[in-house]
């Protein structure tokens, strides 16, 4: 209509046609159903239900086409399961005109591998975060069983704000809220988008909105994870100001198909929220991290190892837990972080020394065993550095 003022003039009748509602949605797969013939059992129809309602529809989603789309793969995945699966007195009409659960779901439903809820429990340490997570993504999960029974329900954000020291796993948590959302249903995507404030914040003045709605609009039905938030409120102000509006505006608009979780040290995410009010009324659950015991950092590294098929000798045990006796409680000590460097860097030592001893015996790295390749020994744990914590920089001229 705008790219020549003539179609204005001629057009005189303009007709908007709305995006269906989920229960319309649902309406017209039963219809489609009852169009071809085919039944629904109880599980099939609730089924249905989740994945249409499931919180964050892409734009180009389709509606009625997506409708279309499902039950067209529901009834590819039933005739494939009756072809593999025939009887012996052959298919009886029912057998044929009923759709199942599993034909509704296929690759929609979650992997049976280890779940994120497992995950998350299996975390070291963190008892009190798990405990709050699991309590408020338990409210998620019982909103979506009222919506897939057709009872009425009011999606309520349950956006997050992740207060504590670096290495406390908050980003590892961040991740696995959008693996367990997606895998009970609740998103219909479940990715986590890790954001700083260089992917928020634009060079000029009017470039700041634009680029939040863009990165909220790819994260429907996911998770937007904001880290070292604080960054918002440090800058020259105005494009911080102008990016803090842009974020809460794209939770409301977004409020029932983005998760937004803002993570950095807690006095400096608490200065956040008092930045604007509309961050309390909108972010509900703020969750403190604490540090991790020196066992629990130890118990990390082991586990950090057994991933990397590595293992330490008794002398490099007794090495680990003093360096981290001599490090814990220093300022802007890294937590996990820090035993992740110290281990990362022990395998880089481990391979100048194992190379370095095979020249002094004149033989290859090749002809090393794999006991050798897989030990970690005391002398390849040196001294780890701190992490400093980021400072904000003026930059001019100062009186």
């Amino acid at each position: 209509m705008e790219c020549n003022p003539g179609f204005r003039s001629r057009i005189g009748f303009f007709v908007e046609f709305p995006n269906y509602s989920e229960d319309e949605k649902v309406r017209i797969f039963r219809l489609m159903a009852k169009r071809a013939g085919l039944m629904l059992t109880e599980k099939a129809d609730s089924a249905v239900r989740d994945v249409i309602a499931r919180a964050g529809t892409r734009d180009d989603e389709g509606n009625a086409r997506f409708v279309r789309n499902l039950f067209e793969s529901a009834c590819g995945r039933q005739q494939l399961r009756l072809a593999s699966n025939r009887p012996e007195g052959g298919w009886t009409k029912d057998m044929l005109s009923t759709l199942e659960e599993e034909d509704v779901y296929g690759n929609l439903r979650p992997a049976r591998s280890k779940s994120g809820r497992e995950l998350l429990s299996e975390m070291v340490g963190l008892t009190e975060v798990k405990q709050l997570v699991s309590k408020r993504l338990d409210f998620m999960r019982i909103q979506k069983v009222r919506r897939d029974q057709g009872l009425p329900t009011e999606f309520i954000p349950m956006h997050f704000a992740f207060k504590g020291s670096p290495g406390t796993g908050k980003t590892e948590v961040a991740r696995l809220v959008g693996r367990i959302l997606r895998e009970e249903g609740v998103l219909s995507v479940g990715d986590v988008y890790e954001c700083g404030k260089q992917d928020i914040v634009g060079r000029a003045v009017g470039e700041t909105a634009p680029k939040v709605a863009e990165l909220f609009k790819r994260a429907k039905g996911s998770v937007v994870f904001i880290d070292e938030a604080y960054a918002l409120c440090q800058g020259c102000g105005n494009y911080e100001d102008e990016a803090v509006t842009a974020i809460i505006d794209q939770m409301e608009k977004l409020r029932e198909e983005v998760v937004v979780i803002f993570a950095g040290y807690s006095d400096e995410i608490d200065q956040l929220l008092d930045k604007n009010p509309g961050f309390q009324s909108r972010i509900k659950a703020q969750i403190e991290f604490p540090d991790y015991s020196q066992r629990e950092l130890t118990c990390i590294l082991g586990l950090m190892a057994e991933r990397a098929g590595i293992s330490l000798s008794d002398g490099a045990w007794q090495r680990v837990k003093e360096l981290i006796a001599a490090a814990y409680g220093q300022k802007n000590f890294g937590n996990a972080r820090f035993v992740r460097n110290l281990l990362e860097d022990a395998i880089v030592a481990q391979g100048s020394r194992l190379v370095r001893e095979c020249a002094e015996r004149g033989e290859g790295p090749e002809e090393l065993g794999q006991e050798a390749l897989t030990v970690l020994e005391a002398v390849d744990f040196q001294v780890a550095p701190i992490s400093a914590k980021p400072c904000a920089r003026k930059v001019g001229f100062l009186s």
